[in-house]
């Protein structure tokens, strides 16, 4: 690649494509907000975006980053909630 991915013109569509403002069309939440997929999108960026923006939240991404402090040494760690349910239990 000669070109930085993002200053890519697709890159660029995508992400504004992406934060484009979006209304929450359902009057309830329901289990398909949890997929992942566009009820979800619509579900963080129609309403929890509106109410608890900030410069954190409103980077969209799948993980927290919490910085430690001790007096000897800096240490980041990343945190997500994320998992998979996988059948059979054991594999």
């Amino acid at each position: 690649m000669t070109q930085d991915f993002n200053s890519s013109p697709l890159f660029q569509s995508i992400e504004i494509a992406r934060r484009k403002k979006t209304k929450i069309k359902d009057s309830l939440i329901t289990l398909a907000h949890g997929s992942g997929g566009k009820a979800t999108h619509e579900l963080i960026n129609g309403l929890f975006l509106e109410y608890f923006g900030n410069p954190t939240l409103e980077k969209l991404e799948d993980q927290a980053t919490l910085e430690i402090n001790s007096p000897t040494s800096q240490t980041k760690l990343a945190f997500t909630t994320d998992s998979f349910v996988v059948d059979p239990i054991f594999f």
